[in-house]
């Protein structure tokens, strides 16, 4: 959902570009700023007038000097200030997509998100797709041409582009404006995320063309499937449901990644046998055996 905003200073900007990082990985690049900027204004600060030369002439380089040692005397200060800080706010945002997903799931993704804003609703979004092995970066806030996440699983690039509508449909024009974005990009699929319901039109244009159309029912499919488990490094990692409630739990399907719901088959060998199927059908035909 694209978002425009006042203009921020450079530090803020890069702030919020590093705390898309892992706080653990902000933290070590704050040591080596350090020990890098450290380590460049020590021979400056010691550079001074050049013996035997015209003090005139030598000036220029002089002063040029201490304005690189200062610069770099600062910077070994600020660069550290702004990693640690941006590590502090990594944590509090992964924090806050845990409490988001875990509030989601407790009562419901189209309920929960009435009371989101749209920047909660795709910190919810990227969080649940990291649950499905997606690594997921979620872009600034601002013009983002249409895509409110990017992510990659598999060596493959998809984008998100998450829509927080309840009242209304989401029509024709979003989905094609985002096949254009995934063409340019070279991604291999592209999802549009909604709390609320697509046109006919939409969906007509989205099949055949890898775009997974997520709606409301869909997504609180999406967003039930997803468990949590800490890693050793603090950093959340998908893991199986315990095996009571497993057979309640949709899984994400294994094409396209949009949530599944239980069908039955009609006939063939399996008639009258349930099992999960993609809630892009007929545009995918994902399946998934109960009970896997």
């Amino acid at each position: 959902m694209a978002r425009r905003r006042k203009k921020d200073s450079g530090i803020s900007v890069l702030v919020e570009l590093l705390a898309m990082l892992p706080w653990w990985l902000c933290l070590l690049l704050a040591v080596v700023s350090y020990f890098v900027f450290d380590h460049l204004a020590a021979p400056l600060q010691s550079t001074g007038l050049p013996l035997g030369n015209d003090p005139i002439k030598a000036l220029p380089a002089v002063m040029m000097g201490s304005v690189k040692a200062g610069l770099a005397m600062a910077l070994k200060f600020i660069a550290p200030t702004v990693c640690v800080i941006a590590a502090i706010a990594s944590f509090f945002a992964r924090s806050q997509r845990e409490k988001l997903l875990a509030q989601a799931q407790e009562m419901g993704a189209v309920s929960s998100v009435s009371d989101m804003t749209w920047r909660e609703f795709e910190m919810l979004i990227g969080e649940a797709y990291r649950r499905q092995g997606y690594s997921v970066y979620e872009t600034s806030p601002g013009p983002d041409g249409g895509v409110d996440l990017a992510m990659t699983k598999g060596g493959e690039k998809y984008i998100v582009q998450c829509k927080h509508w309840r009242a209304y449909k989401v029509g024709v024009p979003v989905v094609r404006e985002l096949y254009g974005v995934m063409a340019a990009r070279g991604a291999a699929g592209a999802m549009v995320v909604t709390s609320g319901a697509f046109t006919p039109e939409a969906k007509s244009f989205a099949q055949g063309r890898n775009i997974s159309l997520i709606d409301g029912k869909a997504l609180d499919k999406l967003i039930q499937s997803a468990r949590v488990e800490q890693s050793p490094h603090g950093q959340p990692k998908a893991v199986a449901p315990t095996a009571e409630p497993r057979a309640e739990i949709a899984p994400a399907c294994p094409k396209c990644s949009a949530a599944m719901v239980k069908r039955e088959a009609k006939r063939g060998a399996h008639a009258g046998q349930q099992f999960w199927g993609c809630t892009n059908y007929p545009g995918c035909r994902g399946t998934v055996p109960i009970g896997k």
